[in-house]
């Protein structure tokens, strides 16, 4: 059996599709994921799926290129030429790519051959076509088949009667149902409006039901508009008219729901992939709307195109506290390129909460800003920030332990992390040391809910312990994170192995420095089983 997931990267349902497809007892299975970028949704299948799943993905998705060799993409060129006259019904024109775009990919060699056809088809017809030659590739040969498309926009209004449009109106129209989508004739209309050429009510309307015929939705679907394809071409659209029309923005994007947001981000999100005129159009969009749109852009960004991080950070700056909360909960963590976005939204909510706001909430989202700056590998700064929710959480502990001492383990956790990034191992050692007090008694009382976290922490003392010279003192805390560890795993491997596999690691080492390196062996062994 294979299974075929095109947009992979948009599919929220893959973990369930592939676990169900690798369990045993079934038919042979192939997985074929489509994507049109490898981002981080690549990355978040991996740690989402079960080991059994995640372990026969492999560490990186297969890129295509673009057709680079002239050769190649001379032959590529001349089979479509073939089938597509062939599909047209007309003798295989004699036609040759010309030198041209370096970087074409399949889609744009064939394109070029389409072209070359129905020239062909027009020639023969006494029908002459001024725009050039159609041996070129790259956006050349998207925009000449945008042309024959305004063709057919064009024939396809003409049966509306009394209906006529400027072709520019045309385009605009096309491009927001394009872009934008609508469920019903209401919305489509809606939606028309920001057409100024279109302020007639009937005449919205007429246009509305066109773009309706123009390109029919899939059955059973939840949108009245269809699209245009293949997606380069959408894009090749879009990217075109609203540069034209910058105005068309803003309100283009205002008053979007989440889903029909995300729709449109991603459809400039990967034109931005060839067209960097798509990046400043989608700035644009998330600065004019940034409390409605900043959040679907987080999705995007990790499914499509990281290049969107940064002009989420740059929309973040007009947000208040209450619009930064949600937006900052939307992140994912751990995350790569929105780590920078989630560092300077954690901060700007922090400088901004209110001098009365509560301390439990203060403490909480100084912790969030130390775990950021820690990650993008800034622990000098992460420290402060720390230091400070440790401090907090602290005072709240001491009024009332049963319900703090928990956050202020986590917290002392992390300042050793960070003392331990500056290369001061001495100063993270009383820190994890009181975590690990803390969390002793508080694993004795619920170990279902605490085991984890004090097997974290034993790991982080045997390594702190081990870097002051200390290994007789760094093996029994370490053995015992191991052991529980162990136990974890046995019960959770897809959550719990890989910080085992950490704990033997530093178990060899320290076994190594006190001299018996045959149980260390035994131990390496062991972590790479």
């Amino acid at each position: 059996m294979l299974l075929v997931a095109d947009y992979a990267e948009t599919r929220t349902g893959l973990p369930a599709m592939l676990t169900a497809a690798a369990a045993p007892g079934g038919p042979v299975v192939r997985v074929l994921l489509l994507a049109r970028s490898a981002g981080e949704w690549w990355q978040q299948l991996q740690r989402s799926c079960p080991e059994q799943v995640s372990d026969l993905l492999p560490g990186a998705p297969v890129t295509l290129g673009p057709v680079a060799a002239p050769a190649s993409q001379g032959e590529v060129f001349a089979e479509a030429l073939t089938t597509f006259a062939a599909l047209r019904g007309i003798p295989c024109p004699d036609a040759r790519l010309r030198p041209g775009d370096a970087d074409a990919v399949v889609l744009v060699v064939h394109a070029a051959a389409l072209l070359a056809v129905l020239d062909a088809e027009d020639a023969a017809a006494g029908r002459t076509d001024p725009a050039g030659s159609s041996d070129e590739a790259g956006g050349d040969a998207l925009d000449r088949l945008l042309q024959h498309e305004h063709r057919y926009w064009q024939a396809s209004l003409a049966g509306w009667g009394a209906v006529s449009l400027d072709p520019d109106v045309m385009d605009r129209a096309v491009t927001a149902g394009c872009l934008i989508g609508a469920a019903d004739q209401a919305a489509a209309m809606r939606l028309l409006a920001v057409i100024e050429d279109l302020s007639d009510g009937q005449l919205r309307g007429k246009v509305a039901r066109w773009l309706h015929d123009l390109y029919p939705p899939p059955r059973g679907g939840e949108e009245w508009i269809g699209q245009l394809q293949p997606d380069l071409i959408t894009e090749q659209l879009v990217v075109s008219v609203l540069n034209r029309h910058r105005e068309l923005i803003p309100a283009l994007f205002a008053g979007l729901d989440e889903v029909r947001a995300r729709r449109a981000l991603t459809i400039l999100a990967r034109a931005a992939l060839t067209q960097p005129a798509a990046l400043d159009q989608a700035r644009d969009a998330l600065a004019a709307n940034p409390a409605h749109l900043l959040i679907p852009a987080v999705a995007v960004t990790t499914e499509t195109n990281p290049a969107l991080a940064a002009a989420i950070t740059d929309a973040a700056a007009a947000l208040d506290t209450a619009a930064l909360i949600p937006l900052a909960e939307a992140i994912p963590y751990p995350t790569v390129p929105l780590a920078a976005v989630y560092a300077a939204v954690t901060r700007q909510i922090t400088a901004t909460l209110p001098p009365a706001a509560d301390p439990v909430e203060r403490a909480g989202w100084l912790h969030a800003l130390g775990v950021a700056l820690s990650q993008l590998g800034r622990p000098a700064e992460a420290l402060p920030v720390t230091e400070e929710a440790v401090a907090i959480r602290r005072e709240l502990a001491a009024a009332s332990p049963d319900r703090y001492r928990s956050a202020l383990a986590e917290s002392l956790s992390n300042l050793g992390v960070r003392f331990s990034a500056l290369g001061r191992p001495a100063d993270a050692l009383p820190a994890e040391q009181e975590a690990v007090a803390i969390r002793r008694e508080l694993a004795a009382a619920s170990p279902d809910r605490y085991r984890p976290d004090l097997a974290a922490s034993l790991s982080n003392l045997g390594i702190w312990l081990s870097e002051l010279g200390r290994p007789a003192d760094a093996l029994p805390v370490t053995e015992e994170a191991v052991t529980t560890y162990r136990e974890l795993a046995a019960a959770s491997p897809d959550r719990y192995r890989p910080d085992l596999a950490v704990s033997l690691s530093t178990l060899a080492r320290i076994l190594v420095s006190l001299g018996r390196t045959a149980d260390a062996e035994k131990i390496r062994r062991d972590a790479a089983s």
